[in-house]
């Protein structure tokens, strides 16, 4: 498991005792790597790994969820990159901390692209009419992310860096490098990635598109992913819209 990538030109490192506390997670997963239900979710995973539905772990906090991606590491069937999606200042368990770089760069990665991709406020042209014509609101679906093929953005940068272990994430990419990116690993014959987002955030009015791309962008890459959510509104995440005459669309 990747402990950090981070953020576009800043340089870090993280402290021996941070390492500890991560250390204190894999040895539990050691121990848990080969229970029922650790091999029922990677059962599940193999299941859905070629669709666009994703396994969703939802409890109450103090349930194990964040130590499950530990176990499913040392199960051994898929490399885990974690992430906590928390606040930055958010300390309910330890093992946030390690992570707190990573899941900073990501998010500032996803705010940029959003704003980038999103131009219903472009103020870059002064004829009304031609702006209005040009311009198209992103609400990070799965479709808006399937249309961004040759749209260089950082959070594919980010994905890139994780794919294939670097320790930074700098600049932009585009789709084209993550499918390479991915490729390279299954000639390098490593184990897929499986990105696991824990305590993924509650849907709010105010943060719904940020939610929506956090989640889609992954599923528009086919990548293997875990939400983990002590919050009953991330079931709605895996709803579909009726945008498609033949069928309903991932939201």
């Amino acid at each position: 498991m990747h402990l950090l990538v981070k953020p576009p030109l800043q340089e870090g490192t993280i402290k021996e005792e941070k390492i500890s506390i991560v250390s204190e997670y894999r040895e539990i997963g050691r121990l848990l790597k080969a229970s029922k239900e650790v091999e029922d979710v990677v059962k599940s995973l193999e299941d859905v790994r070629n669709s666009v539905e994703d396994p969703m772990l939802e409890n109450s906090s103090g349930t194990g969820k964040s130590q499950m991606a530990f176990n499913l590491e040392a199960n051994g069937a898929f490399e885990v990159f974690y992430m906590p999606c928390t606040t930055s200042n958010d300390s309910r368990q330890r093992v946030y901390e390690p992570f707190k770089s990573r899941q900073l760069a990501f998010v500032s990665c996803m705010k940029n692209d959003i704003d980038s991709l999103d131009t219903t406020n472009d103020d870059r042209s002064d004829d009304r009419q031609l702006k209005h014509l040009n311009s198209s609101e992103f609400e990070g679906s799965v479709s808006d992310f399937d249309g961004t093929d040759k749209k260089p953005l950082s959070v594919y940068a980010f994905i890139i860096a994780a794919l294939s272990g670097a320790g930074t994430c700098i600049g932009n990419a585009v789709r084209q490098d993550v499918a390479a990116a991915r490729d390279q690993r299954i000639r390098d014959k490593k184990q897929p990635m499986l990105f696991f987002l824990d305590e993924f955030p509650r849907l709010r009015e105010d943060n719904r598109t940020l939610v929506r791309s956090i989640l889609n962008v992954f599923r528009s890459l086919r990548l293997p992913l875990i939400l983990s959510a002590t919050n009953g509104t991330a079931r709605k995440l895996f709803t579909g819209s009726d945008y498609s005459r033949v069928s309903r669309v991932p939201w």
